[in-house]
């Protein structure tokens, strides 16, 4: 990633499964690389991500893929709201599925929820760009 960042290429490194234990390193190389990265989580404590490296980098993913599927449009909004907290006032967070994107069998109303917490509670302003 290093090399990467030397060359004015920001890396968006894919975290898959839990990070928790993985958290202090990544936000160590987050501070020295800062508005350089962005980090795409799988399924980490996204609270805590934000506590330690919301400041330096942006955050993308840990929706499930389960919730905007089945799960009823008032948890897609409680979670969604939850993930968001930290990065909207500081490096930004992406609202994404956790692996691969939204999945094509998302319930219609389960993404109206996931668009209006964007809009409602979240700044759409990466503050880390240029």
């Amino acid at each position: 990633m290093e090399a990467m960042i030397q060359r004015d290429i920001n890396p968006m490194p894919f975290f898959e499964g839990r990070y928790v234990d993985r958290l202090e390193y990544l936000a160590e190389f987050a501070k020295k690389n800062k508005g350089k990265l962005i980090y795409w989580f799988h399924d980490t404590d996204i609270k805590k991500v934000n506590e330690m490296m919301s400041n330096y980098v942006t955050i993308k993913g840990n929706v499930p893929a389960s919730l905007l599927i089945r799960g009823p449009p008032k948890a897609v909004e409680e979670y969604v709201k939850k993930c968001s907290e930290g990065g909207k006032d500081s490096g930004g967070y992406f609202v994404d599925e956790s692996i691969g994107g939204i999945p094509n069998e998302s319930k219609h109303e389960n993404l109206r929820a996931m668009t209006d917490v964007v809009h409602k509670y979240m700044s759409i302003v990466n503050k880390h760009t240029p």
